[in-house]
């Protein structure tokens, strides 16, 4: 629709589509952080799409907050769903998806009305999930929180059409393995919304009932080394993954191909930490990290002793592993006495004191889109951890391929 209209080409929507392979999110969301979109502009494609009103920013600036307190956090989070205006005796209400009769009987009982007396509307993720949170403090999914550099760095990558070695490719086909469906979703990814950014680290200012929508900063763990310097507190605040349970594999050649054959991107990640978890013994916690402009965010992890691993994320401009891997487009290993303060900050998140800390690069061509990092006892070779992080990027090289078809 956006295409035929003028307002996208065809070569940003594909863009867009393997920008969500890494991204998660909704295709609209990515294009709006790739800068293809306004959200107004989405929001208003949205509303063609489904026949419904467009809800813009400047109706939600008009919102009756007396309305707004009448809709529970609960039915708000459970429908994404945000009361806007009355007009009469008709409310308002915008979502980021049609909402069936069953949900719209729910609302209106407790708006005080009938559901004939609703008007639903539509509106873009991004802007639903910072309604949710100004309103209802429903907390974003880091997914969905800005991080830095996004569009000026990240969208090279996505781009390009990915390849995929031949020989790998063949190795990884070989011996057909059937896609093994309902593995559970990962936890964590990052994004933003639609107003001017505060730079990191300013002050908020005073807020009206509805002052704009403001951009919220995914913070990294410099962020909270600045606040914490003591460590400890920084690692026991993050906000941490949820527990999910695991896929076992026969062995390590069966495991990689199931990496590769995975259908979404939530399945290729589960399996390749898995893969890590079954077969990189001597591996005691480990964290996979999507690349997004400066900073690389927490996705799915495990740590042997059940210790729950927190959302994070890791600056890409500044001194440590991750940007050394980045550089050197290779694996990089620290030890535990050598590391600096962030990189320890990392080890320690990842539920480790000491030993050393191991950052494997997850590729698409020459471009890193992910990491592994890994932490293990000082001494000891994790043989295997290039193999999966190979299967990995080929996985996500055929997803990102696949999805601009």
């Amino acid at each position: 629709m956006l295409v035929e209209d003028g307002l996208l080409t065809r070569e940003q929507v594909a863009e867009a589509l393997r920008a969500q392979v890494m991204w998660g999110g909704r295709v609209g969301t990515n294009l709006v952080e790739l800068g293809y979109l306004t959200l107004d502009d989405l929001t208003k494609a949205l509303g063609r799409l489904h026949g419904l009103p467009a809800a813009l920013r400047s109706h939600f600036l008009r919102a009756e907050s007396s309305l707004q307190r009448r809709l529970s956090a609960r039915l708000a989070e459970k429908y994404a769903v945000v009361p806007i205006v009355r007009a009469g005796k008709r409310m308002v209400i915008a979502s980021e998806m049609p909402l069936t009769p069953a949900a719209q009987k729910e609302i209106a009982n407790e708006l005080g009305c009938t559901p004939a007396l609703l008007v639903p509307s539509i509106a873009a993720e991004l802007r639903i999930k910072f309604q949710l949170e100004h309103l209802y403090r429903i907390e974003r999914d880091p997914r969905f929180l800005r991080a830095n550099g996004t569009r000026s760095e990240d969208s090279q990558v996505f781009q390009l059409a990915p390849r995929i070695d031949p020989a790998l490719e063949a190795q990884l086909m070989s011996d057909e393995i059937s896609v093994v469906t309902g593995i559970p979703q990962a936890v964590a990814r990052p994004n933003m919304d639609d107003s001017d950014a505060l730079p990191p680290g300013a002050p908020e200012p005073p807020r009206g009932p509805m002052d704009g929508e403001r951009r919220r900063y995914l913070k990294t763990l410099s962020d909270l080394l600045k606040d914490h310097p003591e460590h400890i507190d920084a690692v026991v605040r993050a906000k941490r993954l949820a527990a999910r349970e695991r896929t076992t594999f026969p062995d390590l050649k069966t495991a990689t191909k199931r990496i590769f054959a995975g259908n979404d991107r939530e399945a290729v990640a589960a399996r390749a930490i898995d893969a890590i978890d079954g077969f990189i013994k001597y591996a005691s916690a480990a964290m996979l990290f999507v690349v997004r402009g400066k900073a690389a965010v927490s996705w799915i992890g495990f740590c042997r002793d059940a210790t729950e691993l927190p959302a994070i994320a890791v600056p890409l401009d500044q001194h440590g592993l991750f940007p050394a891997v980045i550089s050197r487009k290779t694996t990089v290993r620290g030890e535990s006495g050598n590391l600096n303060a962030l990189d320890y900050l990392l080890l320690a998140s990842l539920g480790s004191r000491f030993g050393d800390l191991v950052v494997a690069p997850i590729k698409v061509g020459e471009h890193i889109i992910a990491m592994f990092a890994v932490a293990k006892p000082g001494g000891v070779r994790l043989d295997d951890l290039e193999k999966i992080a190979e299967a990995t990027g080929a996985a996500f090289a055929r997803l990102m391929r696949d999805a601009s078809r």
